[in-house]
Order: structure tokens, then sequence, then C-alpha cells
């Protein structure tokens, strides 16, 4: 299958589709059944949803449109508020202590 150090030859990898620009899209049922409780839910300005790691923002900022500024300088604007975005990654963290302690 690949070579001796685990690397794939490119035949290996003719049924393997390259990821779109490093974004993953996650439905409605794949949401649900993930669950929100490792990622927070947020929607972008054009209605499409998106799931993002609490313990990666940097900052949010009002702007006027919200802004994520995530640890690795990538950016992002997103529909709810300021205070919304807080209040979700205040819970995802409360959660995680919650189960640390459990």
């Amino acid at each position: 299958m690949g070579d001796r150090d685990g690397s794939r030859s490119a035949s290996d990898l003719s049924g393997v589709r390259p990821r779109p620009s490093g974004q993953l899209r996650f439905s409605d049922e794949d949401i649900g059944r993930r669950g929100t409780d490792t990622v927070i839910l947020l929607t972008r300005l054009n209605g499409h949803k998106l799931v993002v790691n609490a313990e990666l923002i940097k900052t949010v900022e009002a702007t006027p449109d919200t802004t994520l500024t995530l640890i690795n300088g990538d950016r992002m604007m997103v529909g709810e508020s300021v205070e919304e975005v807080v209040r979700r990654a205040v819970e995802y963290g409360r959660q995680l202590r919650a189960f640390a302690t459990a």
C-alpha cells in the first residue's frame, strides 16, 4: 500500500479528495449528532452555519459586525453579537470544567 516510511504512492491516493481550502462543512444533521459540547455553533453573515473551537478564539470585536480573530491570525465575521459569542464560549468552558471534575 505505501512505502516503508508510511507514505503513499500516487496510485494509492487516487480515491482521496483534497479538502476545500481547509474548511469543513457540517449539515444540520451532523451538528445535531456531534452536539455543541466540543465547539460553538455560529452563523456566518451569509447564513451558513459554522462550528468554531472556542479555545482557538483570541479576540471578539464589534466592528460593527462581530469579528472573531483566531490564535492563528485567521479572522471571520459572524452574525451573532459579541455578547452571544462570549456567552457560548463561556458555556463551552463550563462544560469542559464540569467534565474534568466529574
